[in-house]
This record gives C-alpha cells, structure tokens and sequence, in this order.
C-alpha cells in the first residue's frame, strides 16, 4: 500500500514497516496528515477494543505488570523539576479550566466552553471505561483529581483511588473532597513504583 505526499505528486511512500520508521517519516513531514489522523484513529480503536474484551482482573494483571516493570526502571522521579506544578490554583483554572483536567476537552461544537468541554470528556471516559455504581477505580497521576472527583459525585457509591506524587495536587484533592463532603474518594501521596497495589 503507498500513500501519495500532498504536495508532491511523484513521491508514493510505502507504509513504514515498523514504529522507528514511522516516527522518522512523521518528524521529515513525509505522511499527510489524513494518514496521521487514521493512524491515530486505529490505535485508539485498538486500545478501547482491549478494554472492553478484558475484564477487571485481566486489567488489574495489566497494570500490576506495569507498576512492577516500573519498580525495576532507575528512573528517579523526585529529580524532576515541579516548579510548574506549585503555580497559584486560580492561574491553572484560567489554563485548563475549573475542574483542572489537564489534558484534552470534548468540543462537540464551536460553542462549547472550555469547562464545558471538560465536563464532556470526563463524561465519555465514565461512559467509555464502562463506570458504574459500586466500582473501585484507580486514577494513577491524578493530577488535581477532576477524573476522580467527577467520578465520585456522579457515582456516589464508587470508591475512587488516586495516586499522585505532588504534595500540592494531594492537599488540593483532599480540600475538594471535604468541600464538597466526598466520602468515597482516597488520595495516597507518593511514588508509584513505591507502592503496593492490592487487588
């Protein structure tokens, strides 16, 4: 299968044969962004396909194996720098909204507003990830907590677990939480390739 460059008519690229590959031809502008786009789609297909023929424990197996290869990594978070994280609340509202996301929003139109947009996409991961009352979840990097915090009021007797390294986001999580009498959310302070995960 070739893919024709826009832009250059006489250039046909086959399909990159493994991932190095790939990554080179995207980093010289070689594949049009239509191909990026399907690329995209299909790995995004494939995950939520995985998740949805696994069960709870196949996913906990999962990520249990992933915390262990972590453990055996000589990464050592504590020398990254935080500086960014320990930015005045109100100014990381104005970046990423009141639930302090953090990553993307779901603009279903040109209207929507960033906190809404926010609200959207935690919604779809509640509704992709199959969320429903009586579950146990665990938020690894949770950030400010909006995933863990959306999640606890809109499925009250779901007990929410996040884990986040920065002393920070922990306080503001547990202020939230006891602002808005949340019951049924943990936060645990620390490194997860320090910790031990029970099933």
């Amino acid at each position: 299968m070739s893919h024709e460059v826009a832009g250059c008519g006489e250039a046909n690229l086959m399909k990159p044969t493994n991932k190095a590959e790939l990554m080179e031809k995207l980093m010289m502008g070689l594949i049009p962004d239509e191909e990026v786009k399907r690329l995209i789609r299909d790995q995004l297909e494939s995950r939520v396909q995985w998740i949805y023929n696994h069960n709870c424990e196949q996913r906990f197996d999962q990520l249990h194996n992933l915390v262990q290869s972590l453990q055996q990594t000589s990464l050592e978070t504590k020398d990254f720098n935080t500086d960014v994280y320990d930015l005045p609340i109100e100014f990381v509202k104005l970046i990423h909204g009141r639930a302090l996301k953090q990553s993307g929003g779901y603009y279903k139109d040109k209207s929507i507003t960033l906190d809404d947009a926010e609200k959207a996409m935690l919604d779809l991961y509640c509704e992709r990830a199959q969320i429903k009352n009586g579950d146990r979840i665990l938020d690894i990097g949770c950030g400010y907590g909006a995933l863990a915090i959306h999640i606890a009021r809109k499925y009250p007797q779901c007990h929410v677990t996040g884990i986040t390294d920065i002393t920070s986001h922990c306080k503001f999580i547990e202020e939230q939480c006891r602002n808005q009498n949340l019951n049924n959310v943990e936060v645990i302070h620390g490194d997860i390739t320090k910790i031990e995960l029970n099933p």
